[in-house]
């Protein structure tokens, strides 16, 4: 029972992170608003709560500082997100021949070893804060709960035409702290 109930949970949350009108002409036109958004984003972490306290077996009260350290690295891993989309621009416009001529590719190179440890020392902190609370299996249940989430929105993306790539840059599943945070190939 439980299999069934967790099987028909992902494709919920997946619908509800994806969420678009229902008119295919509209859905390409327009992006949702910034309220949309909010909506979409309030239900889908409201999901993924529901999913995470029954696939970890969690009580209410178990799973409130386990949602705030995800959070709190959720919010880290954003604004490393939004740093890794200025390197990324940097070093492609240095790979492709449009850098100004001031760009080191030096210091890019530092940046981007810089970044790397930044992320894994982002993860780091994530599993030692998370094993304060959680045993090595529940650990390693939500990393696959996330990860099972994160390759459904990424197929559910790339029929869509939108972002169906590997790389874990997703928008809506970083946002929602879905994405495992291991470090990404840029």
């Amino acid at each position: 029972m439980m299999r069934l109930i967790r099987g028909l949970m992902l494709p919920a949350i997946v619908l509800t992170v994806l969420a678009a009108p229902a008119d295919a002409q509209e859905r390409r036109d327009r992006r949702p608003s910034a309220e949309e958004r909010q909506e979409m984003e309030r239900r889908a972490r409201a999901q993924m709560s529901r999913m995470i306290r029954e696939e970890l077996d969690l009580t209410e009260a178990e799973y409130e500082p386990i949602s705030a350290i995800m959070e709190r690295y959720s919010d880290e891993r954003r604004r490393l997100a939004r740093s890794e989309r200025e390197l990324r621009r940097q070093l492609e416009a240095l790979l492709e021949g449009r850098a100004e001529d001031t760009t080191d590719p030096s210091g890019l190179l530092q940046r981007l070893v810089e970044f790397r440890e930044r992320e894994a020392t982002i993860f780091r902190n994530e599993q030692e804060a998370l094993l304060e609370h959680l045993t090595p299996t529940q650990v390693l249940q939500l990393h696959a709960l996330r990860e099972r989430v994160s390759r459904r929105i990424r197929e559910l993306r790339g029929r869509r035409g939108g972002r169906g790539d590997d790389r874990g840059d997703l928008g809506w599943a970083r946002l929602m702290g879905t994405i495992h945070p291991y470090p990404v190939s840029l």
